[in-house]
């Protein structure tokens, strides 16, 4: 009931911030207006917008809630919510990756590889387990192959080709 309404809240003030006219305005980094004399904070041009500064709360809250779901993926399991809440997760993980930002792409795809790789060692063996589980790495999965097909969809056939002789 927190880890996900958290993770909306800050992807939907995120495209807010991308969305608005003042999201690309510098950040005003004058300190201390009421003082005689103000103070310069200085300021990375990579943090220096607000839809930037949003870039990297979204990183930040989407690495932190892959690894609490990824750590804490038994007790998750044992909700009923379970299924929504791995798929919600997931749309996070998709619209990350998608996002022009190459800070919140790369945050989605170690995400995405956090997922797959560290929530799935904890199936108790019956069938029922085994079979959620299936379901949910098959989502998953889905998922890889949607972003795979949306990041590929604007490559030369000549040179998709000539990737797959390579890998």
């Amino acid at each position: 009931n927190t880890l996900l309404p958290v993770l909306s809240m800050v992807h939907g003030a995120a495209i807010a911030a991308d969305d608005s006219k003042e999201g690309n305005d510098t950040v005003d980094t004058t300190l201390g207006p009421g003082r005689a004399q103000a103070a310069q904070l200085m300021m990375h041009h990579t943090r220096n917008t607000i839809s930037k500064q949003w870039d990297e709360t979204r990183a930040l809250a989407l690495s932190g809630a892959s690894r609490v779901f990824c750590r804490f993926f038994s007790v998750f399991q044992g909700l009923d919510s379970m299924e929504i809440a791995w798929k919600l997760l997931l749309e996070f993980v998709e619209a990350s990756i998608r996002h022009r930002s190459a800070e919140v792409v790369t945050a989605g795809i170690e995400a995405l590889a956090e997922l797959l790789s560290n929530c799935f060692g904890t199936d108790s063996g019956s069938v029922e387990d085994s079979e959620a589980m299936r379901k949910l790495w098959c989502d998953a999965v889905g998922t890889m192959c949607a972003v795979t097909a949306h990041v590929t969809a604007d490559l030369d056939p000549c040179t998709a080709l000539q990737r797959q002789r390579w890998i």
